[in-house]
């Protein structure tokens, strides 16, 4: 009778030690679970921020084009942006002027002074008033496509690209893709 009792409160202690196993899952699963929930927020401010910039994108090259019309298409374009974007404004807090020569093509759309991915680096900082590097946009020249291929990267490791930007200048198409 001794040895069931004892055999008893073994089987206790196991049910114990397992619902505590059981609860302590259930508890990291609902943490995991409210960490995603906090986390996918954040992929999509990432995701909005670089379509905000591929519609800046169109804008731009929409107004170049129409700029180019309304001068009698010439082969380049002398255009200036206020600068307001905080890693560019001078330590006065006055916006700084960047005036910049574009190459236009023959049917009006800027093109890079090199074929390469700097010349994609300078496109893009004259077109938008920003270097691409502050906002985490790898450029590569697409040769076949003649096309500059923008890619934002994330902050964390788990989502290497966040979308991509390309440009293609013979026909002025601006496309964007996400990785998601």
């Amino acid at each position: 009778m001794a040895r069931m009792a004892s055999q008893q409160k073994r089987d206790a202690n196991m049910m114990q030690i397992l619902v505590r196993i059981i609860s302590i899952a259930m508890i990291l699963a609902l943490v995991a679970t409210a960490i995603h929930k906090m986390l996918s927020p954040l992929q999509t401010f990432h995701n909005e921020n670089i379509k905000q910039e591929v519609l800046r994108l169109k804008y731009v090259i929409n107004v170049i084009h129409n700029q180019w019309l309304i001068k009698g298409q010439p082969n380049h374009l002398d255009v200036e942006w206020q600068q307001l974007a905080t890693a560019t404004i001078n330590v006065n807090d006055t916006e700084q002027s960047n005036i910049s020569t574009l190459e236009l093509n023959s049917v009006g759309f800027p093109i890079p002074n090199t074929l390469d991915s700097e010349g994609c680096i300078g496109l893009w900082k004259s077109l938008m008033a920003v270097d691409a590097k502050l906002l985490k946009i790898k450029t590569e020249y697409k040769e076949n496509e003649r096309a500059c291929l923008y890619r934002q990267h994330a902050e964390n490791k788990e989502s290497l690209n966040i979308g991509y930007v390309i440009y293609t200048f013979d026909d002025g198409f601006i496309d964007y893709l996400s990785d998601n």
